[in-house]
């Protein structure tokens, strides 16, 4: 059984990242090359605040040592593929979504190694989330890297079937994802049903916090309404499927997967309603804001 979760938790993170990979267009390149500036902050910015919320979190609430681990675990991951579906839902800037998506999942093979060397530090020999740095290193670069760039290859060389890959690829993986979460919480249910306090609360924490400093590093860096709209999403958004991988087919405990799950499911509820309430508050998305084809994740 652990070895049919095993792959199967992999083989969804492979599809994932694969279908990132898809979707990368030559607009998104050129959003990019026109807007660096607020590129290389959208990017950099989740890397440092979502680990560091995640730290004071964990150091201010009295949790259960398999949710501190989790919250660690999910701050230190790179931007979620659904942000650009938020993204797109609060007429935010849905190609620089795309661009910082794809980007911050191929520098998390270095980025996560440099926070989980962080924690290292800040927590002691003894903490669990202390993977061996070469060991992690080769999985992320198996499960995220690899698989990001064979899409990317396959979209310059067949970029029309890469369209239609890449929407089929995307319905399979919100079912795989839906599985997964419904294999944790049904294995994890006690748990959570016991600690739903504390999870309620350090989810919506982590969330409510890093999209609070989403959008004030928008206003402050004088950015339009819809890059602000889109830094408010890219911060809290999470990728839940490579949190889940690590704690399951890396590390062996799935209980580490359930703050994961919660996080996801908590996070649908606050992002959609805030991306109705923002596409509410907005005049139509300008040309340059709207989703480009095949650009949007589910």
């Amino acid at each position: 059984m652990k070895t049919a979760i095993d792959f199967g938790v992999l083989g969804l993170t492979l599809a994932l990242m694969f279908s990132v990979g898809l979707d990368l267009e030559t607009c998104h390149f050129k959003e990019l090359a026109r807007h660096k500036g607020t590129f290389f902050a959208a990017l950099i910015g989740p890397m440092v605040v979502s680990p560091a919320i995640g730290v004071f979190i964990v150091r201010t609430i009295p949790l259960p040592g398999y949710l501190q681990v989790g919250i660690l675990l999910v701050a230190a991951c790179p931007v979620g593929d659904i942000a650009n579906f938020y993204t797109l839902m609060a007429r935010g800037n849905v190609a620089l979504s795309v661009a910082v998506n794809t980007v911050s999942c191929l520098l998390s093979v270095a980025s996560m190694s440099v926070v989980f060397g962080v924690y290292r530090r800040l927590f002691g020999a003894e903490f669990a989330l202390l993977v061996p740095p070469f060991r992690l290193l080769g999985r992320l670069i198996l499960m995220v890297a690899a698989p990001i760039v064979l899409g990317m290859g396959f979209r310059v060389l067949q970029p029309g079937p890469a369209s239609k890959v890449s929407r089929s690829l995307r319905m399979l993986c919100v079912g795989g994802v839906l599985v997964v979460c419904a294999f944790v919480i049904a294995n994890r249910h006690a748990q959570l049903r016991a600690d739903w306090k504390a999870i309620s609360l350090s989810s919506l924490s982590l969330m409510a916090v890093a999209m609070a400093c989403g959008w004030a590093i928008g206003r402050f860096m004088g950015l339009k309404r819809s890059d602000s709209i889109t830094f408010a999403i890219l911060f809290p958004v999470r990728n839940i499927a490579l949190a889940t991988a690590i704690a399951v087919s890396l590390m062996g405990r799935l209980e580490y997967a359930a703050f994961a799950t919660a996080y996801f499911l908590s996070e649908a509820f606050l992002l959609l309603g805030a991306a109705v309430f923002l596409r509410s508050r907005s005049t139509a998305a300008p040309l340059g804001d709207s989703a480009p084809e095949g650009a949007i994740h589910p």
